[in-house]
């Protein structure tokens, strides 16, 4: 029997919205809880499918982290360190604006109003971390009555 606490690798199947699996998608691990990202990288094979060893990140991680993954669909446009970090926040920015309405317990009282900032912050280069600062504004009405 092993560890529980032994990270195991993980296989990883990717697919675009049609279900056609894609060979050669490169495919990063992030963690959410501590904004780091793993030091591997898988490819997919023609099968659609990459291994990863969730034991690469700089500072591991513990249970409860929020892992998540990155697809490149090909590794000819090639992403790395401060440009996924920057896809990110614009994902973040994008999904906020178009779900605001319907998180759940709002009842329509918070209302999104605008970004403040969106800045690249200094990185620490030697443990890969790289930083992007959101700043958004947000209005609410009632808000003691939630």
């Amino acid at each position: 029997m092993t560890d529980p606490k032994t990270p195991k690798p993980i296989k990883i199947t990717v697919s675009d919205a049609d279900g056609a699996l894609l060979s050669g998608a490169v495919v990063y691990a992030y963690n959410s809880n501590n904004y780091e990202f793993s030091n591997e990288k898988g490819t997919t094979n023609s099968s659609g499918v990459t291994i990863m060893d969730m034991a690469n990140f700089p500072n591991g991680y513990t249970t409860g982290d929020v892992i998540n993954f990155l697809v490149q669909e090909t590794a000819t446009s090639h992403i790395d360190g401060q440009d996924v970090v920057d896809k990110l926040a614009r994902e973040l920015i994008k999904n906020i604006k178009a779900n605001i309405k319907s998180y759940s317990g709002t009842k329509n009282v918070l209302f999104y109003n605008g970004l403040l900032a969106n800045s690249k912050e200094p990185y620490d280069e030697a443990n890969k971390l790289f930083k992007r600062r959101v700043e958004l504004n947000f209005k609410a009405i009632n808000i003691g009555e939630i």
